[in-house]
């Protein structure tokens, strides 16, 4: 069906007159999809977009939903007004995911949801008490959170990954914490942390861990390989690890990180890989530029706290950000 065809209560009812001229892609067929097919329009899912009335609309969702969608519309994640909770017992939910809402409370463990396999949330607000213990998880992406904003601060995002320890796939965006990530679970093959920009190290019992990309994190002073752990009895007998490929995209990494990396049995690093993700909205430096910006502002400042242990954080990285700007013209 072609674009201007179409008709939406969005705009008043009128049709639709720019846009893609197609609303499909692809040569048509009459081929069935595959169970797993994004396209498939899957049972027991329940889409919900922001309202007033967004609160009744999730304490009405069918205890049998499997798959459960939360967005905002207008996908701006600057709201007023009213924040929403979300503690419901949906015991068969395999799949959870919440867009620009802002949340005041989260809590989903294995009493309420049993059965959650993957879980996204993006904007979710600074000040969620996000209580997250789902023994089943295998999928988890936040992206915009400071942890520090709320009351329990960091503790929510330990408490979280503590228990995932079937994890299989971790991604992140500005999750702004200065405490290290703590990662422990047979399964985890992937993990990508993008612009923690404070964050101080990592610790991860990952045996199976393939994938390990770091991109704009400035201030990381550990990778720890963990070598023991008590979910290695789960292990075979002959387990190896696989290739395990570490990519860093504008980090300060100090050469005793390097080591560290470099100690594990079958890491390979790739440094300043031009698959990283840019999320500057079309910005014309792009995402990239920004970044290795403050890449070296951060490692100036360190450098000028070396030099100075007296200096102040906060001035060190004035003066750092000082001697960037000077060659800029405005």
């Amino acid at each position: 069906m072609r674009s201007d065809e179409m008709e939406t209560d969005a705009h008043g009812g009128q049709n639709l007159l720019s846009g893609p001229r197609y609303c499909y892609e692809g040569e048509h067929t009459k081929a069935r999809l595959a169970k797993g097919d994004a396209r498939r329009v899957q049972p027991f899912t329940v889409h919900i977009t922001q309202s007033s009335s967004l609160q009744a609309e999730i304490d009405a969702v069918p205890k049998d939903t499997v798959c459960l969608v939360v967005t905002n519309a207008i996908g701006n994640k600057e709201q007023d007004g009213e924040k929403w909770t979300f503690e419901k017992n949906l015991p068969n939910l395999r799949e959870l995911r919440l867009d620009n809402v802002k949340f005041s409370r989260l809590v989903l463990d294995d009493a309420l949801t049993p059965e959650l396999r993957k879980l996204r949330f993006v904007n979710l607000g600074d000040e969620c008490d996000v209580r997250v213990r789902c023994a089943k998880l295998k999928d988890l992406t936040i992206h915009y959170l400071e942890p520090s904003q709320g009351e329990r601060g960091s503790e929510a995002i330990r408490e979280m990954l503590s228990h995932a320890i079937k994890l299989e796939r971790f991604d992140s965006y500005k999750l702004q914490m200065n405490e290290p990530l703590e990662f422990a679970s047979n399964k985890l093959e992937s993990i990508y942390i993008h612009r923690s920009d404070g964050m101080e190290g990592l610790r991860l019992w990952a045996p199976n861990l393939r994938e390990l990309k770091l991109q704009a994190n400035y201030r990381i002073e550990f990778v720890e390989f963990v070598d023991d752990h008590p979910l290695k009895s789960s292990l075979p007998a002959d387990h190896a690890p696989p290739k395990l490929e570490v990519t860093t995209m504008n980090c300060n990494l100090p050469p005793e990180v390097r080591r560290q990396i470099q100690a594990h049995p079958t890491a390979v690093m790739k440094e300043d890989d031009a698959g990283g993700r840019d999320f500057s909205g079309g910005m014309a430096a792009g995402a990239g530029g920004m970044e290795a910006m403050w890449a070296n502002v951060h490692a100036n400042a360190a450098s000028m706290r070396k030099a100075d242990p007296g200096m102040s954080e906060m001035l060190a990285m004035v003066q750092a950000l000082s001697k960037a700007n000077e060659g800029i013209q405005l």
